[in-house]
Parts: structure tokens; C-alpha cells; sequence
């Protein structure tokens, strides 16, 4: 029987972001479906034209999801009695906008979105545009963090590390974005200029490695 040893090799990395995501929320409510789409499309053409005089094309906004929803509420009629009664159709278009990490061009863009008419709702978040190169680095940690590991445990106990026998990625645990959050819920004609430096996100990994083993020569 095969002599082994099994180690975990915990990745660990943090990552400084360098792009910042904008996440829009047009809606409208009408009591006609065709009219709650037309008012959609005006929204919509509204905001990218405000975004367009800052530099944003409007192929960078993309459309995340597009729902139309029917809404009711109770309301009490002449009999005093609760009733379910249509309010109008809602139209909620959600969108996500990524730049460079550059604070002048995002009070720029806050600055051109606070005037406009179609008053989206807007979410920031500051997070890094290549995820691939952070689960590499997170791969090559953990691999580092078990050989390590492996070699201290075949010193300690007079054994010798032949070869490696399995691989076995056990978790990665990544917020994917910076912990700094923006909210300013004031809405005026010119932003004030941003500065700040988004926090650093952490991310983790864990990864199964088998070798085999031999006694020390």
C-alpha cells in the first residue's frame, strides 16, 4: 500500500481595485402597458445622452435586467371593504457602467447623472477587472502554502517527499469588490470632487495535495 501525505494549501491574496462598477436603476409606472415602455425608452435614451457628454458610449451601458411587473395595492371601497386593485404596470431596467479607476472622470460622470431628468438610482462598488489573474494568484499561493507545509511535516518526521499524487481545489472565497462603499443621495448640479482610496479586497483559497512518501535515505 502506497505511503501518503495530505496537506491543505490555504491561498491568500489583496487585491487593490482598478475598476470602479456603476450599477443604474431606471423605473417607470403606468396604468398602460404601451405607455410604461415608451416612458422606458425615453428614460433610457435620457440617461445615455447625459452619459454620452462625459465619454461613455452608450454600448458601455449594459443592460443586466429588464423586467415588466404588474403592481397592485389594497385599497378600501365604498363597502369599507379591503380590495386588490391595479396600480399600472412598472418597467424596472437595471444596468452596470465599468471605468478606470479615476476619481475626476467618476464626479464627471455623478455630476452628469445628478441633472438628469430620468433620475436614476445609482449603486457604486470599486472592484478589479481581471478576476482570472486574482484566482491565479490565489492558485500559485496555495501551492506555495503546501509545499511549505509538506516539507516542514517530511522533516519533522524523517520522511522524504516523492512525488504528487493528487490535486484537489477545496474552496475560493472572493468578494470580488473593495469594502469602501460610496453613497451620496444628494441630488445637485455639480458633484463635488472624489477623492478617496478604495480599500483593498481579500480573497482566499483552499486546495488538496497528496504526495507520496518514502522513508529517508
Amino acid at each position: 500500500m502506497e505511503r501518503t501525505l495530505t496537506v491543505i494549501g490555504k491561498g491568500r491574496t489583496a487585491t487593490t481595485p482598478d475598476t470602479i462598477q456603476i450599477e443604474l436603476c431606471l423605473k417607470a409606472t403606468d396604468k398602460n402597458y404601451e405607455t410604461v415602455s415608451l416612458i422606458a425608452v425615453k428614460q433610457y435614451n435620457e440617461m445615455c445622452d447625459c452619459l454620452h457628454k462625459v465619454g461613455i458610449a452608450k454600448d458601455e451601458i449594459k443592460t443586466t435586467d429588464y423586467s415588466v411587473t404588474t403592481e397592485y395595492e389594497m385599497r378600501r371601497n365604498t363597502n369599507n371593504t379591503n380590495v386588490r386593485t391595479f396600480v399600472g404596470y412598472t418597467c424596472t431596467h437595471l444596468m452596470k457602467v465599468k471605468l478606470p479607476l479615476d476619481m475626476k472622470h467618476l464626479s464627471d460622470v455623478l455630476s452628469a447623472l445628478s441633472t438628469c431628468s430620468a433620475v436614476p438610482s445609482i449603486d457604486l462598488s470599486f472592484t478589479c477587472e481581471d478576476q482570472e489573474a486574482i484566482k491565479q494568484k490565489l492558485l500559485i499561493s496555495a501551492a506555495e502554502d503546501a509545499k511549505i507545509k509538506a516539507q516542514v511535516l517530511a522533516d519533522a518526521s524523517g520522511i522524504e517527499l516523492v512525488e504528487i499524487c493528487s490535486v484537489q481545489l477545496l474552496s475560493i472565497l472572493s468578494d470580488s469588490v473593495s469594502p469602501t462603499r460610496y453613497n451620496n443621495s444628494v441630488r445637485s448640479m455639480n458633484v463635488t470632487a472624489i477623492e478617496m482610496t478604495p480599500d483593498v479586497f481579500e480573497s482566499s483559497c483552499e486546495v488538496s495535495y497528496v504526495w507520496s512518501i518514502a522513508p529517508k535515505k
